[in-house]
């Protein structure tokens, strides 16, 4: 088997094994590194080599209805930012992220 065909070969089964909860070598993220970790590849090789296997493990995520994880993280993140009162950028007040003016 030629090193391409065993890198394919060693993706296909981590994805397998991250989809089923399954994982070996990583912590079974639904994200593109933690498959590279479970196939044990250069993260690269999903993005520059195989950008098939990158966009058909993201579309078999999809299919689970789930968000990724870093969308769950992004999520977090944003609906837990404190809304503050900020007068100097918005004279009337009110519940706005504070942001300063550009000068």
């Amino acid at each position: 088997m030629t090193p391409a065909l065993d890198e394919r070969a060693r993706v296909r089964a981590a994805m397998d094994r991250i989809l089923a909860g399954n994982c070996q070598h990583s912590n079974g993220a639904l994200t593109i590194v933690a498959l590279a970790q479970e196939a044990q590849v250069p993260r690269n090789a999903l993005t520059q080599h195989h950008p098939d296997l990158k966009n058909d493990f993201y579309a078999k995520v999809k299919e689970r209805g789930q968000p990724t994880d870093s969308e769950r993280r992004l999520r977090k993140k944003i609906t837990g930012h404190p809304k503050r009162k900020c007068p100097a950028a918005h004279p009337g007040g009110g519940a706005f992220s504070c942001v300063r003016p550009r000068s």
